[in-house]
C-alpha cells in the first residue's frame, strides 16, 4: 500500500495512503469530527480574542486555542486514540504547558457537541468572564439526593458520578447555585471520607463557595479526606487553597471507543468481557480482546492526589 507525504496549511505535514487522499481523506486533524469547526465554535460563543493553533511556546506541539495563560485542547476522540498517539501524550503536554506557565484544558470533541453550554461556561469561569454570587450572601443546606443528581447532571461535565450520602449546597435566593458531594472512599480506604464532587452552578462564579462548603464539612464531620483532581481541567490549586496536600500523581486513565460508542475503563473489565463482546476469548488480556473487537483504547491525563 503506496503512502504520500501531504502538508497542511494549519497542522503541518502527514502521511497519509493514496487511495484515502484520492477519496478525500484530507487532514485528519481537521476533518475527523470537524475539530476545526468545533474550535470556531468556541471561538463564536467566547467573545476573547484567542490565539489559534500556537506552536511558539510548547516546543514546537500546537496549543488549539490560547488566551493569557489558558490554553484549550479539542482532542477527537479517534485521532488522539493509542492508533496515534502514546499512552503519556496528553499528560506530557500538559506537564510541558505547566513548566512554560499555561494551564491547558483539554475536552474531547464529543463533550463538546453534547455538552457546548457547560464546556462554555467552563471556560469562562477559567478567564474570570461568568457571572459572579458571593458565598458571604448565600445559605448553606443539606441537598436531597433527587436534587443533587439533577444538580450533577447538569453542571459537572463527568455528571453524577458516586453522589455519596454527604451532600452539602449553596443557595442564593432559594436557587442552588454550587454543591460538593462527601462519601466513603471508593479506591483507597485508609481516609475517612472522599470529597467526590464540587461545581457550581453554569455561567456562575460562586466566589468562596470551595471554602465555604467545606469548611461546614469539617464543622459536622471527623475524619480523615482524600480526593482526585482531573488534570484535564484542574491544577490542583483550589485543593491547595482549602489546605489540602498533593500526595500522588496517577499515571493517565483510559477508556474504548468505536466509531461513536464510548465504553468506560470499569465496564471493560476482563471479567464483564463475556457478556459485552460478540468475539470473546478468555485466553487474551482485556485490551487485547477489545482490539479484536474493533476498539481503541483513548488516554486522559490522570490525576492529582490530595489529602486532608
Amino acid at each position: 500500500m503506496s503512502y504520500l507525504n501531504i502538508t497542511c496549511k494549519k497542522h503541518g505535514e502527514f502521511s497519509q495512503r493514496a487511495d484515502r487522499h484520492l477519496n478525500g481523506g484530507g487532514c485528519r486533524s481537521c476533518n475527523y469530527l470537524g475539530e476545526s469547526k468545533i474550535e470556531k465554535t468556541l471561538i463564536n460563543l467566547i467573545d476573547v480574542d484567542f490565539i489559534e493553533n500556537d506552536r511558539s511556546i510548547l516546543d514546537g506541539k500546537e496549543i488549539d486555542l490560547l488566551y493569557g495563560n489558558i490554553g484549550i485542547e479539542v482532542n477527537g476522540v479517534y485521532w488522539h486514540s493509542e492508533k496515534f498517539l502514546s499512552k503519556s501524550y496528553h499528560l506530557d503536554k500538559t506537564k510541558l504547558a505547566e513548566s512554560k506557565g499555561i494551564q491547558l484544558l483539554h475536552f474531547w470533541d464529543y463533550e463538546i457537541q453534547d455538552k457546548k453550554e457547560l464546556v462554555v461556561s467552563m471556560i469562562k469561569s477559567k478567564l474570570n468572564m461568568n457571572n459572579k454570587v458571593y458565598a458571604r450572601k448565600c445559605i448553606i443546606k443539606e441537598v436531597e439526593f433527587s436534587e443533587t443528581k439533577r444538580f450533577l447532571n447538569e453542571n459537572h461535565l463527568q455528571g453524577a458520578g458516586a453522589i455519596g450520602k454527604i451532600r452539602f449546597g449553596l443557595y442564593h435566593d432559594n436557587i442552588l447555585v454550587s454543591i460538593m458531594t462527601f462519601a466513603k472512599p471508593r479506591f483507597n480506604k485508609k481516609y475517612d471520607y472522599e470529597l467526590i464532587r464540587f461545581c457550581s452552578k453554569m455561567n456562575i462564579n460562586v466566589v468562596g463557595a470551595a471554602s465555604k462548603l467545606f469548611k461546614h464539612f469539617k464543622i459536622n464531620c471527623n475524619g480523615s479526606i482524600i480526593s482526585y483532581a482531573n488534570r484535564r481541567f484542574s491544577n490542583g490549586n483550589l485543593y491547595e487553597t482549602l489546605g489540602f496536600t498533593k500526595i500522588d500523581e496517577t499515571k493517565p486513565n483510559y477508556f474504548y471507543i468505536k466509531g461513536k460508542t464510548l465504553l468506560s475503563r470499569n465496564k471493560c473489565q476482563k471479567h464483564k468481557l463475556k457478556n459485552l463482546l460478540d468475539n470473546f476469548d478468555e485466553n487474551l488480556s482485556e485490551h487485547e480482546n477489545m482490539l479484536n473487537n474493533g476498539y481503541l483504547k483513548v488516554y486522559d491525563c490522570g490525576n492529582l492526589v490530595f489529602t486532608f
